[in-house]
């Protein structure tokens, strides 16, 4: 057993040291020093319960509304597509001599 303890510690011995990336430690302590500061970030309103609800709150009143105007929208009468085509480049009449009419 402290063969294999002692092996495993030895294979430690000839491993490499990585290299961090450029401008790590830099940005690390900006990071921390703005986590220290409490500075906010552009979605800090997500984690604040009471500016949440408000904003659901006005989500739920567009909602409502815009399903009260659809509501009032459906009854009037408007013609739909196939029907305005037909009006605008077929005769509403059934005079099928009207080329004869033109004389």
């Amino acid at each position: 057993m402290e063969s294999k303890i002692e092996n495993s510690l030895n294979s430690l011995d000839n491993i490499s040291r990585t290299k961090a990336p450029d401008f790590f430690y830099t940005r690390l302590q900006a990071r921390l020093e703005a986590e220290m500061l409490g500075k906010t970030t552009g979605f800090f309103w997500i984690g604040n319960l009471k500016m949440s609800m408000a904003v659901l709150v006005l989500v739920f009143i567009m909602n409502v509304l815009s399903v009260l105007m659809i509501d009032f929208t459906t009854h009037s009468v408007q013609p739909d597509g196939f029907n305005t085509l037909s009006e605008e480049y077929f005769s509403p009449t059934d005079n099928y001599n009207y080329l004869r009419d033109q004389e």
